[in-house]
């Protein structure tokens, strides 16, 4: 299973740049997977602009399955739209719960039906960035309460994909990441950072993570795609081994 994803900037991102990373990720093709082999795409700071056009480039014909419409004023201002988008079908579980009492984004959660790894919960993670006295309690609020929440489903394979605004040298992230398995340890020790991109500023730290319960990274790669400041993550995941055969 091939998951894509990405932080659009404010829905920014090149839809023809980001069109062509789909075409070129992903080792499977045919009617069973998305666009050349991408089965999820996972999109924060999205709108329905970003989704119209790439519909328009043929992306949407490839993942035609998604949770639900981007609000035109989400939760939490602009940034706060989030969607993901899947070749398999998905039932849609709505959006994590208000952790954060005063301001956070949306983040949707879908259980995909993958034709080999059967039924996988995947989240698009985005709390709010810690930028200021006024926003650093409810990223704190919110980092916690995906801690809990994660606890309390455990039944299927778990995603957890996005912008975390956290990076391993922050506690909280590290709560929440113990028991998961970072896809970024599928390109060794270092796998670099991904935020910021495109600043005077180069990229100094690892803020975009994938992380898996119930699965195991087998592929990992950073994309530079114009028009967001993030890199995304492409990875591809397997079912990990059991007494007898594999999930």
């Amino acid at each position: 299973m091939t998951v894509l994803s990405l932080n659009a900037e404010y829905g920014g991102v090149d839809p023809a740049a980001l069109a062509a990373a789909l075409g070129a990720g992903g080792t499977g093709s045919g009617s069973a997977h998305g666009v050349n082999g991408v089965d999820v795409l996972v999109l924060v700071e999205a709108d329905e602009d970003l989704i119209t056009a790439l519909r328009e480039e043929g992306v949407l014909d490839r993942l035609p399955y998604r949770t639900a419409t981007i609000p035109d004023e989400p939760q939490g201002g602009k940034a706060g739209g989030a969607v993901i988008l899947s070749a398999h079908p998905l039932r849609s579980e709505g959006v994590l719960p208000r952790f954060a009492a005063y301001r956070h984004f949306d983040q949707p959660v879908a259980v995909v039906e993958h034709p080999d790894l059967g039924a996988v919960r995947v989240v698009g993670i985005h709390p709010v960035p810690p930028i200021g006295e006024d926003f650093v309690p409810s990223w704190d609020d919110t980092l916690r309460g995906l801690d809990r929440w994660q606890a309390a489903h455990a039944d299927l394979p778990l995603i957890l994909a996005g912008d975390f605004n956290a990076s391993h040298a922050h506690p909280q992230f590290r709560a929440l990441a113990d028991g998961f398995t970072p896809t970024a340890s599928a390109a060794g020790p270092f796998p670099g950072p991904t935020w910021p991109v495109g600043s005077w500023l180069p990229p100094f730290t690892a803020i975009d993570h994938v992380l898996l319960r119930g699965l195991v990274p087998i592929a990992y790669e950073r994309l530079d795609l114009a028009g967001t400041d993030h890199r995304g993550i492409l990875t591809t995941v397997a079912g990990e081994r059991v007494t007898g055969g594999t999930l």
